[in-house]
């Protein structure tokens, strides 16, 4: 994927979420989109996007939510899928507590509910959906020294 971003003028930084090569307050936005599950250390992943991201700026999470159907499903079957199979999924309780340990605050969640014969559908919250996101806002203040 980095070749192709490469290929259309993207710049592309390697490294790893725990050790972000970027200063202090550097983007008003970090995300994580189906990351988190794969990262070998999430609260210092998560305390690392905390510090490269503004005051005021956002984390997002968007991760497969493990307390849904379709999560618990793939859950059961993840060590039969190369791609999965090290894959540590979540429920959204505990990432609002993996959140909550890196002074983060969930204050947005949106999901994905998809039901056999019907389009899927965005809707509020993070209770139902396999693919739920989660905002947390940096807080305002001076944050603490890292």
């Amino acid at each position: 994927m980095a070749a192709l971003a490469r290929q259309r003028g993207i710049h592309v930084t390697d490294a790893v979420a725990e050790a972000l090569p970027f200063p202090d307050d550097r983007f008003a936005l970090t995300a994580f989109i189906t990351s988190l599950c794969f990262v070998t250390d999430p609260p210092r992943a998560l305390a690392e996007a905390s510090r490269v991201t503004r005051p005021g700026g956002s984390v997002l999470i968007a991760y497969l939510n493990l307390a849904s159907a379709a999560g618990a499903h793939l859950a059961a079957t993840q060590h039969e899928d190369p791609y999965f199979a090290h894959a540590r999924l979540r429920t959204t309780t505990e990432l609002r507590a993996l959140l909550a340990d890196a002074d983060l605050a969930a204050d947005g969640a949106q999901q994905v509910i998809a039901e056999a014969g019907q389009p899927p559908r965005v809707s509020s919250g993070a209770d139902q959906g396999l693919f739920c996101v989660l905002r947390a806002r940096v807080a305002s203040t001076t944050k603490p020294p890292r």
